[in-house]
């Protein structure tokens, strides 16, 4: 059953955008080369172009041209998956480290929360699966994040609050439980992913790059994420989703108004 689609909406290569990649409510902005609205010292948004006074940076068409038409090119991308929503909404329990046990998701995570509230960061990083832990470690080593921070980020996000289960979304290969903090100014759900490993489930973050993880909010069908095609030398790398839609309008854009594609 098709229940969530996030729809990426491309415009025109003028003005300065937001890139949105809602890796769960986080946005970047990359500065656009300088346009020919900016030249000529007016600056037209994306959704403006054909008001783009011609000018010395623009320049009118050199051949007999119709008016200018303000358009957009969407591609869809649809994901499949199911949901069960826990009736009532379960609280968390806090085990001891040697009562934890991984043999379903919600073990997994009941394991890496109890973790987090008690402040174990050796048992929250025995959570993780291989590529994610070694992810950590680098980061402890770098200064960037190490136990202590992670500790007192812990302490702060959960004192005193109660953690509660509300649903399950289950993938071809992963199973994502949202849960919330009780009590805590941000009620957003927060979702983690889950991957069974040799008989075990463990948390992952293979799917950190994945629009459907970056975009799924419980209740929420979608999002529309605008583009602004900018050179590809500043995207960070092929696996950026701008980089996929950038491709996608350049190769389609002139032969059909929109583009459906299966999430995966």
């Amino acid at each position: 059953m098709i229940l969530h689609d996030i729809t990426r909406r491309l415009r025109g290569a003028f003005g300065v955008l937001p890139l949105a990649f809602a890796a769960c409510l986080s946005a970047q902005t990359v500065n656009v080369p300088e346009t020919a609205a900016q030249a000529d010292g007016v600056h037209i948004d994306a959704q403006h172009l054909k008001d783009v006074p011609y000018g010395e940076a623009l320049p009118k068409p050199l051949y007999p041209s119709s008016q200018r038409l303000q358009k957009e090119f969407v591609i869809r991308y649809i994901y499949d998956y199911a949901i069960s929503t826990y009736t009532p909404a379960v609280k968390l329990p806090q085990v001891p480290r040697a009562q934890v046990d991984r043999k379903t998701p919600e073990a997994a995570l009941v394991a890496l929360v109890s973790a987090m509230r008690s402040g174990d960061y050796e048992a929250w990083l025995q959570c993780w699966d291989e590529p994610a832990r070694k992810g950590f470690e680098e980061t402890a080593k770098s200064g960037q994040a190490d136990a202590a921070k992670f500790k007192k980020g812990w302490a702060t996000a959960f004192a005193g609050k109660d953690i509660m289960l509300i649903d399950r979304i289950e993938l071809v290969a992963d199973v994502i439980l949202d849960a919330r903090v009780q009590g805590g100014g941000n009620t957003t759900p927060f979702p983690t992913v889950f991957r069974h490993i040799q008989g075990e489930w463990f948390a992952t973050q293979e799917l950190g790059n994945n629009a459907f993880l970056g975009s799924y909010q419980p209740g929420l069908a979608g999002i529309d994420n605008r583009v602004t095609p900018v050179p590809l030398s500043m995207l960070p790398n092929s696996k950026d989703p701008n980089y996929t839609a950038q491709a996608e309008f350049l190769h389609n854009h002139a032969l059909v108004p929109s583009v459906v594609r299966a999430g995966k």
